[in-house]
């Protein structure tokens, strides 16, 4: 019997070995921004009675803010307080819980036409990290009021770590955010932990092939995103394709890079 138990162990740990050494997407994978294509957006700013303004990301996030200081909660524990610099310009301060996760700047050019909007984030793990979003009007003549389509942006670069941990239990980890989604990748809803992750924010992931799977992220058990990860052929790539829900048509293409 205890000879039977030791060999099973030796074939289990080699199992595990051999299941990992296989795993396409294990490993460390760094976003190339160069190589990689965002869909455009359309933000709204909609000047109400009071003052302030009901802001809008495409069809998705809505929620009032302001431009005199005033902290306004915007959901997931978040709040945005911002505050004009001139007429062309505005500083932005998002919180998380109190704590402040990022320092974004708003500067719209002389003629009015041109927003750029630029993400300075600070990450639990204490460095930061920029994205770029570069947009033109739709609608309005001066100052944030009115709609604006992204025509350019540049994301922050991060690091995805891939681990499995056994036959179907997955550990996938963005180590700048310490974000963590762990489990089997069978479809189930996963929860996203992390310091700067939304009460209710889940990931719900499926494997497809040995190189792709697909995904749906849910805040609250509502949709927000879905999409597919697959792994070149050469194994040197890892291609994420999303969309927000009923609009695949409208894809953003990040491309990472094994390291």
């Amino acid at each position: 019997m205890r000879r039977s138990l030791l060999v099973f162990a030796f074939a289990a740990a080699c199992s595990l070995s051999l299941y990992a050494a296989d795993n396409r997407f294990a490993g460390t994978w760094k976003l190339d921004p160069a190589r990689s294509a965002y869909a455009s957006l359309t933000l709204t700013y909609a000047k109400l009675d009071n003052g302030s303004y009901h802001f809008t990301v495409g069809g998705g996030p809505a929620f009032d803010i302001g431009f005199e200081g005033k902290e306004y909660p915007v959901g997931g524990g978040y709040t945005i307080s911002q505050t004009m610099d001139g007429d062309f310009a505005w500083n932005s301060i998002w919180k998380h819980d109190g704590q402040v996760t990022s320092k974004d700047r708003g500067q719209i050019s002389p003629d009015n036409k041109t927003l750029t909007l630029t993400q300075n984030r600070v990450r639990p793990d204490g460095s930061t990290g920029t994205s770029v979003s570069v947009l033109t009007r739709v609608s309005g003549t001066t100052g944030p009021n009115g709609s604006w389509k992204q025509i350019k942006y540049t994301s922050e670069v991060y690091t995805v770590v891939v681990s499995p941990l056994s036959d179907g239990v997955w550990h996938w980890e963005v180590p700048e955010n310490k974000q963590i989604i762990e489990g089997k990748f069978d479809g189930s809803d996963l929860a996203v932990k992390g310091p700067q992750a939304s009460p209710g924010q889940t990931e719900a992931i499926t494997i497809i092939s040995p190189t792709r799977i697909s995904y749906t992220d849910k805040d609250g058990g509502k949709p927000t995103g879905m999409g597919t990860r697959t792994i070149s052929p050469d194994g040197k790539t890892l291609t994420d394709e999303s969309w927000s829900p009923g609009k695949e048509s409208e894809k953003s293409t990040e491309v990472f890079i094994k390291q």
